[in-house]
């Protein structure tokens, strides 16, 4: 790094979420120690003139928005953002997300104590509704990341959690932007077979659960990004294994919101992907998953009957 405290930047890929996009840039506003630049990538270049309002508004006069004349999908406008900027550290932040206060300052602490490219801190897993918020403090680092990056429970569970070298980026070619999804856990996977990785266990990043538009919910999208990774790494059982738990994760992510908000159609969807084989009828976690639809979907029934009465 170039300097004695590196400089940090922040990227802000970010699609047609304007409330949620202000409540991320309010927490970058609000750090202890501030980003040296701040690049909000509009995915939709339609967004580009009302998001350059808001972040005049906000007064985030480090800020820079950056548009394509073409919309952009979720790891080139990443890719986009840290090829403009010229600091030493980048961190990712998803426009749903937001930060503790200490996020910059203790990432970029991180990276000069431990001299590692890839940091990675705890999250706080939050719905925006009345069930419980719940934590996941980061794990340290394996001696051997690559393989610890196909075990259960070892990568960062988003982007807005991990920061980055930007000569990192620059010797890993940034985001494959081929993939349609796992656009992350590549690269975290690239950068392990020549980087040092640091974790800081507690929680720095707020990742909120929705029902919304993202890719980590469409399973077709998954489907085809694991085939990609098949391809691009080999059929090995640990890819194999892992690329099924996340199938597994991705539809009950999806089940489950779409039970919880009460959506009739959840269950026939649910039946579809059991006869695809996309969940195992002899596993336990199908059951585990078709008892919390069966439990959200009565609670909005009967939510539903009392109003009536």
């Amino acid at each position: 790094m170039r300097n004695l405290v590196p400089t940090a930047c922040v990227v802000v890929p970010t699609f047609r979420r304007p409330e949620l996009l202000e409540r991320c840039l309010r927490s970058l506003q609000g750090q202890s120690q501030q980003a040296h630049e701040i690049k909000i990538v509009a995915s939709d270049p339609a967004e580009k003139e009302t998001i350059e309002r808001m972040v005049e508004l906000l007064g985030l006069t480090q800020a820079d928005v950056i548009a394509k004349t073409r919309l952009l999908l979720g790891g080139e406008a990443r890719n986009v953002g840290w090829r403009s900027c010229c600091s030493d550290i980048v961190m990712f932040v998803d426009d749903d997300d937001y930060w503790d206060s200490e996020k910059i300052a203790k990432h970029t602490r991180k990276h000069i104590e431990s001299a590692a490219e890839v940091v990675y801190s705890g999250v706080v897993y939050t719905f925006g509704s009345s069930e419980q918020d719940f934590v996941r403090l980061a794990r340290p680092p394996a001696s051997d990341m690559r393989t610890a990056l196909l075990r259960d429970g070892f990568c960062p569970p988003t982007t807005s959690c991990v920061s980055v070298t930007r000569s990192a980026l620059e010797g890993a070619s940034g985001f494959d932007e081929a993939l349609k999804s796992y656009q992350d856990w590549d690269l975290w996977y690239r950068l392990a077979g020549t980087c040092k990785f640091a974790s800081i266990s507690e929680p720095l990043v707020y990742f909120v659960q929705h029902r919304g538009e993202r890719v980590s919910m469409q399973s077709s999208n998954r489907i085809q990004a694991a085939k990609q990774l098949l391809e691009k790494y080999g059929r090995s059982q640990q890819l194999l294994e892992f690329l099924n738990r996340e199938l597994v994760r991705t539809l009950e992510r999806a089940l489950v919101f779409s039970a919880r908000e009460g959506d009739g159609t959840s269950f026939p969807r649910f039946w579809s992907e059991v006869r695809a084989g996309n969940l195992k009828v002899v596993h336990w976690r199908t059951y585990w998953i078709s008892l919390k639809m069966l439990v959200y979907l009565s609670n909005h029934l009967f939510a539903r009957a009392l109003k009536a009465d």
